[in-house]
């Protein structure tokens, strides 16, 4: 696979604004590595998979793709910025019965310290794009927003889930406007781009509980 599991219109939106001159970091590695790798001038992508990591980096240089596990210590560079997400105390839901469900969708955070930390071992500003699309989405969002170019973007996919509601308020009344792109005939999937370029923000800010792929399928 090389192309990005996100939505179709997204892609094709992603088609028209893709610069050679970008340079990339993923939060979840995969076919968009492989895409990102071979139309932008630099990709990295955290994964918390080795089993994957030695898959997804046959398409690219041996390190673009970085792995790190679970329950990690965050670097140095990124203990401030961890202490800051926590101190606001946003709702971040877990899945009510399975720690493993919870995992898969990204709804932990405490546990992924050290995989979302590790952007910050980059210059703030260095990354045109930062793509939210694996573990700890909450954290790793709140920290894009930080990290990434000024004037970049940052892609979330799953972003119609409302367990991630809190941060991607937080980060839009900080003044990054958000354009969604829904699938067609799948009303539960949704990926979002976020820019301070963009005039407006798609409405509504937050997502209802009763709309994205974990309302059906995990029976909140």
């Amino acid at each position: 696979m090389t192309q990005p599991l996100y939505t179709q219109p997204a892609i094709d939106y992603l088609d028209s604004i893709i610069q050679p001159t970008w340079r990339v970091f993923e939060f979840g590695a995969g076919g968009s590595t492989t895409y990102y790798y071979k139309r932008c001038a630099e990709v990295r992508a955290m994964e918390h998979d080795a089993a994957w990591v030695i898959t997804a980096r046959s398409n690219t240089s041996l390190d673009s793709i970085i792995y790190v596990g679970r329950d990690g210590d965050s670097c140095a560079q990124a203990k401030a910025a961890e202490a800051d997400f926590f101190a606001h105390d946003f709702d971040l839901p877990l899945h009510p019965t399975s720690q493993v469900e919870s995992q898969y969708h990204g709804m932990e955070n405490t546990e992924w310290r050290e995989y979302a930390g590790t952007i910050f071992k980059w210059p703030q500003g260095y990354f045109d794009v930062i793509v939210v699309d694996g573990m700890a989405r909450s954290l790793c969002l709140y920290y894009a927003a930080q990290c990434v170019k000024q004037y970049g973007m940052i892609i979330l996919d799953n972003s119609c889930r409302w367990q991630y509601n809190d941060v991607q308020e937080h980060i839009i009344n900080q003044g990054w406007n958000r354009r969604d792109f829904w699938q067609p005939n799948h009303p539960g999937w949704c990926t979002s781009f976020f820019s301070k370029s963009f005039d407006s923000c798609d409405q509504p800010v937050r997502r209802a509980n009763n709309v994205g792929d974990l309302y059906h399928a995990m029976g909140w």
